[in-house]
């Protein structure tokens, strides 16, 4: 979700998900089960953008669930839905659980069904960006798509 970029400005913060539930993690301790901390970090990235004239947010946003809450910010939305063929998603999970790079408060392997039944497009007004990770996306690209995307809806 992001909001139109005031002209001097074309850099809006980035808060993401994941990154939050981690440091909450490991500032509080084990305990509470992954979904309480991604909860959280998700509360901590809708409270910031609530406060920021523009912002872009990154998570596994939930279809079904989501929606209020983005819709709630009262401000134009671009989704960007990131996707790439499931073998390979699951390929990348496991590599960086193979590697040690998976950070303990992210959910298991044995959840990965979930997960991938899970993550489709929400159901947002506004324009929908779709971007293939089967190759490194161009950042530049996506960024000139959602620059458009809010041209055009807010005029």
């Amino acid at each position: 979700a992001a909001a139109p970029p005031p002209p001097a400005h074309r850099n809006p913060p980035l808060p993401a998900k994941a990154h939050s539930k981690e440091l909450l993690a490991d500032h509080l301790g084990p305990g509470p089960p992954p979904e309480t901390y991604g909860r959280a970090a998700v509360n901590i990235l809708l409270a910031l953008a609530t406060k920021a004239p523009e912002v872009m947010l990154e998570s596994f946003f939930w279809p079904g669930v989501s929606e209020p809450e983005l819709v709630a910010l009262d401000r134009p939305l671009v989704q960007v839905h990131c996707r790439c063929d499931p073998a390979e998603a699951r390929a990348r999970f496991e590599r960086r659980l193979n590697a040690g790079q998976r950070h303990p408060v992210h959910h298991a392997m044995d959840d990965w069904e979930r997960f991938s039944e899970g993550g489709g497009l929400l159901d947002l007004p506004g324009p929908l960006i779709i971007v293939d990770t089967s190759a490194w996306p161009s950042v530049t690209e996506v960024a000139g798509q959602v620059t458009q995307a809010l041209a055009t809806t807010c005029g």
